[in-house]
């Protein structure tokens, strides 16, 4: 007897796309990775942010950084949050050496009760769709990665041979106005910049402070960017 024909949703039909792209993504990666770096090359940094669960920019951004010969990799935090794909970023962002400092979405999903401890903080967005969210995203990440989220630092202080320090942090301001998150990450005043993430758009040296540019937001070709 003929078997009955399923009827494939627009929804599956998407779903099913979405994970072959990721696949291939990462069959990509598992093969660019392969090509490793030569041992003898100059201590080159690239700093990313706010990858936001979004596995083909994060991808796009780390590969073309180990193709310019950069030996260290750095995230200013908010790797998940908001995007659909935490546990892929997270992965990828292994697969690449990246070393992470822990931003507000990477709190939200490790510990919900952050979120109302965070409070000040929403001014885009409510504080429903921030506790949704943090719900969703935790539920996509396995144990192991909350538990890798938690041991995040704060802060990550790169010092250059010369003894020059940089100081990376996800925001250099509190987050909130009360509470354990109303007060930023200690600096060292003899720091030479301080880098932070968080906001998303890019700014020049302020007060020693520079903030980069989001992953996921795009520029035009010859645009600066930080």
């Amino acid at each position: 007897d003929p078997q009955p024909i399923k009827n494939v949703t627009q929804q599956e039909k998407l779903e099913a796309s979405r994970e072959k792209d990721i696949a291939e993504l990462k069959e990509l990666k598992e093969k660019l990775l392969a090509k490793t770096m030569k041992a003898d090359e100059p201590r080159k940094i690239a700093i990313i942010t706010d990858s936001h669960g979004m596995y083909e920019p994060t991808l796009a951004c780390l590969e073309d950084a180990r193709r310019s010969g950069i030996t260290e990799m750095y995230s200013l935090g908010d790797n998940i949050g908001l995007g659909p794909n935490p546990s892929e970023v997270m992965d990828l962002l292994d697969a690449y050496h990246v070393k992470s400092v822990i931003g507000n979405h990477e709190l939200y999903a490790s510990d919900e009760k952050s979120i109302a401890e965070l409070g000040d903080h929403f001014t885009s967005y409510s504080k429903k769709e921030a506790e949704d969210n943090s719900r969703w995203t935790r539920a996509h990440l396995t144990a192991e990665e909350i538990e890798e989220i938690q041991k995040m630092p704060e802060k990550i202080e790169i010092v250059s041979k010369t003894g020059q320090k940089i100081t990376l942090v996800h925001s250099a301001e509190p987050y909130s106005t009360t509470g354990k998150y109303s007060k930023a990450p200690d600096i060292d005043p003899q720091s030479q910049a301080t880098i932070e993430g968080h906001k998303h758009f890019a700014s020049a040296l302020h007060n020693g402070i520079i903030t980069a540019r989001a992953v996921g937001i795009g520029q035009e070709s010859g645009q600066d960017g930080v």
